[in-house]
């Protein structure tokens, strides 16, 4: 019974459908419906952009068909059909629409560089940011304007520079405020006037707040630095969970105030440091200048007993060797000490090789990554993959622009380079220079020691060994003659074999 109802039904199926074949064959056939009975695909307008930009092109009335079509393509979100087929639409009517269009496109489809390289040129050099496409398409973009230049590492070259002081009192694009803070960077203490026009949450705030403290630090602006802390660092470091901002968060209040001679509090910042952050070493480094300052020779040894000196062999810490030096020196403990300065030697030679060949070098290795170094290496591959993924689209129009940027940045990451090491040269003969007073204040201990002469440390003795300083600048700071060489053999040359006898307790009877 079952298989006779399904029969039937399939058999009136057949018989309630024609044959609409025959009619193939009838006048008309030859009519072409395909473009008028294809569905047409929904138009999503879910932004400002879109919606400002769809009204713009229906106030234009008839257009060609083709531009039609390419308005279309952006609202149906066929972004990538779109930016290929623009150099196509050729239709005055939309000449204005265009760029901004295009602007759009560049920044759905994740081409960021592009996109910043053509925002900056456009707006620089009209007034779109005045107008209610610019404004519509900032506000598609704002909210993660500073995000996007710090994650995608964007390096602005000297003509985007100058295009953007075109563009600084138009403070109505927040995309413009992250660029003009985002230029702002390392340019001392002007770049406080950005922060407070950035959210409270930007990123970027704490970047430009560390830019100035940096130059009031130079200039001795403790109070304008303390304001920067409390104002601006602090409450980023209450909601921060990245264990490296808020080690230099640490970093710095342990400097400031150890240059405002509050060597305590100084100490008590440098010790927050885990040993897990990179900071670290360093930040031991600068406490043992701390316990020197304060006296606590005794404190300084423990600490450097438990670093552990050859710890640093392999790492470029030439002050370590120093204060090493200058406590064993301190509590007459003339061994230790002069075996501190001839291990400064023996590391630091090796470092001062590497030094002068990395800055000699074309293309040093950089010294360690910093906020700068990893914005760089991160444009370069955000440049390489836009160049990759525009040339499979066989699209050419940017491809020198990019390719100028790449330059541009590999070399500015050259630059930041060769700085770092130049910087490193520049601690190691500042260490060198305060190690030449390390001896002359050990040589004369050492002699007070085996004349009986006590009372001479640290007196006139001191002065016959001040021989070698030729040049007196300015109350006791004294020039050393240099023969062009960094390493002087005679300046570390000791003999004498003298006692210890402040270990003994005998000096000071």
């Amino acid at each position: 019974m079952k298989s006779f109802i399904v029969a039937l039904f399939a058999l009136l199926s057949v018989l309630s459908f024609g044959d609409s074949s025959l009619l193939m064959e009838k006048d008309g056939a030859d009519l072409d419906f395909s473009k008028d009975l294809k569905v047409r695909k929904q138009l999503e307008l879910d932004d400002a952009f879109l919606i400002q930009l769809f009204s713009r092109w229906k106030a234009l009335g008839a257009v060609e068909p083709q531009t039609n079509e390419w308005m279309q393509s952006i609202f149906t979100k066929d972004f990538s059909k779109a930016l290929v087929e623009l150099p196509k639409v050729t239709d005055g009517k939309i000449e204005s629409l265009k760029k901004p269009a295009e602007l759009y496109l560049l920044f759905r489809l994740g081409y960021f560089q592009t996109f910043l390289n053509e925002w900056i040129s456009f707006t620089g050099s009209s007034g779109f940011l005045k107008s209610e496409l610019g404004l519509a398409l900032d506000q598609v973009v704002a909210p993660q304007s500073s995000l996007l230049l710090l994650k995608s590492g964007f390096s602005l070259n000297p003509t985007l520079r100058d295009l953007l002081k075109n563009t600084e009192k138009d403070l109505e694009s927040r995309l413009n405020i992250s660029l003009q803070a985002y230029k702002a960077l390392q340019s001392g203490e002007d770049a406080v006037q950005w922060i407070g026009r950035l959210n409270n949450n930007d990123e970027l705030r704490l970047h430009l707040a560390h830019t100035a403290l940096l130059a009031y630090g130079k200039k001795g602006k403790l109070g304008a630095s303390g304001k920067l802390i409390k104002k601006v660092v602090e409450p980023w470091i209450e909601k921060s969970e990245n264990s490296d901002e808020i080690a230099l968060y640490f970093m710095t209040l342990g400097r400031l105030l150890y240059q405002a001679r509050a060597f305590k509090e100084a100490g008590e910042y440098y010790k927050r440091i885990p040993e897990s952050s990179k900071y670290f070493l360093q930040a031991r480094t600068e406490y043992l200048w701390v316990l020197l300052q304060e006296r606590d020779f005794s404190q300084a040894m423990g600490e450097l007993g438990t670093m552990e000196l050859g710890v640093f062999e392999k790492r470029f810490y030439p002050e370590i060797y120093l204060v090493s030096a200058i406590g064993h020196t301190m509590m007459c403990q003339f061994t230790d000490a002069k075996d501190s300065i001839h291990q400064f030697v023996s590391v630091n030679k090796g470092w001062a090789k590497k030094i002068s060949l990395a800055i000699k070098s074309d293309n040093p290795p950089t010294v360690e990554e910093t906020f700068y170094s990893r914005r760089m290496r991160n444009q370069v591959l955000s440049l390489k993959k836009e160049i990759s993924s525009l040339k499979e689209k066989k699209i050419e129009k940017y491809h020198s622009q990019l390719q100028f940027n790449l330059s541009f940045v590999k070399n500015s990451l050259k630059e930041e380079s060769h700085r770092q090491w130049i910087n490193r040269q520049k601690i190691l003969e500042s260490s060198l220079y305060k190690m030449k007073f390390v001896r002359i204040e050990l040589l004369s201990r050492m002699r007070a020691v085996a004349e009986g002469l006590k009372d001479r440390i640290p007196g006139q003795d001191v002065v016959s060994n001040y021989q070698a300083a030729t040049v007196k600048t300015s109350k006791n700071q004294l020039v050393f003659p240099n023969d062009g060489m960094l390493w002087g053999d005679e300046l570390f040359s000791m003999t004498g074999d003298v006692k210890n006898l402040c270990i003994k307790g005998k000096f000071y009877e």
